[in-house]
């Protein structure tokens, strides 16, 4: 046990249902172990994230850059052969990755569809298309902790996401000045 107050939760722990559980627990699938045989090369050739853009620029323009860069890329197949082939725990491969950020999409439109205001809009004044943004490159960057190490993965994502996510930005603060906000 650790005895380093910081790695410890505050917060209590919510069980969870059993078909989440099932879910965490079961079985990874023959894809998610077969793609951790791959060499980084030839695991991130195939990988591509896809997600209804619904006339967002900023969105697409980032989702291009995400899906083009390779280091990113490497980075969901190294959690996935960590998580995987050497803890043999969940599937962390881009397909988790997929779901995640089409799952959070999802959450954010119809939160804002049913009249909440993201906390980017309201207290930074950016628009609803710029949460867009801000939730996905969050959810693509969720995980890739789990490259470097399970215990403190959320610390080492942190630390991987933030240069990342300026360097995947950048097209888009490109576009702005090009296209105007």
């Amino acid at each position: 046990m650790d005895d380093d107050p910081a790695s410890k939760h505050d917060h209590p722990t919510t069980p969870l249902d059993s078909e989440i559980e099932q879910r965490i627990e079961g079985p990874v699938s023959a894809e998610a172990v077969r793609e951790t045989r791959l060499t980084p090369a030839e695991a991130i050739a195939g990988m591509r994230i896809r997600l209804p853009e619904r006339g967002n620029r900023k969105l697409r323009r980032v989702l291009d850059r995400a899906n083009d860069d390779a280091q990113l890329k490497a980075w969901w197949h190294v959690s996935n052969v960590n998580a995987v082939a050497r803890l043999q725990i969940n599937d962390h491969s881009w397909v988790h990755i997929q779901i995640v950020v089409n799952i959070a999409l999802k959450l954010l439109r119809q939160l804002t569809k049913h009249g909440v205001e993201p906390s980017a809009v309201r207290d930074y004044g950016l628009s609803n298309e710029d949460a867009e943004v801000i939730v996905v490159l969050s959810a693509l960057m969720h995980c890739v902790g789990m490259s470097v190490h399970r215990r403190g993965h959320e610390d080492f994502s942190l630390f991987l996401s933030e240069p990342k996510m300026r360097e995947l930005l950048d097209v888009v603060d490109a576009l702005a000045v090009t296209q105007g906000p």
